[in-house]
């Protein structure tokens, strides 16, 4: 990663619209001047990742035809993905892996 004290102001924008790591890094120290961002193997991980799927890579997973409503989508290799509300329903669902984000927020 990189920052813009060793590139112009141009070429600083650019690694941050070309690098997602270096977007991330760049955004975690604008929201966070005060804490220091300690990048891990994880962190390269996702955003190599998410730049081959940017690319047309490793992504042949698309979105099923059958179901594409706001709140609930499945794939084509039978995954999905719902979205609720605090409040909502989600039980009598099963799952592999289950992500919940921000459930505090009304």
């Amino acid at each position: 990663m990189t920052t813009a004290e060793t590139h112009s102001l141009g070429e600083h924008k650019a690694l941050l619209r070309a690098d997602f790591a270096s977007f991330a890094a760049h955004c975690f120290r604008e929201l966070n001047p005060r804490t220091p961002f300690a990048p891990s193997w994880h962190h390269e991980f996702v955003a190599a990742k998410l730049a081959a799927v940017r690319d047309g890579q490793l992504f042949a997973t698309r979105l099923s035809a059958q179901r594409q409503a706001v709140s609930e989508f499945n794939t084509t290799a039978q995954g999905c993905r719902l979205a609720t509300s605090v409040g909502g329903v989600l039980t009598g669902r099963g799952a592999d892996i289950i992500i919940i984000d921000d459930p505090l927020k009304p």
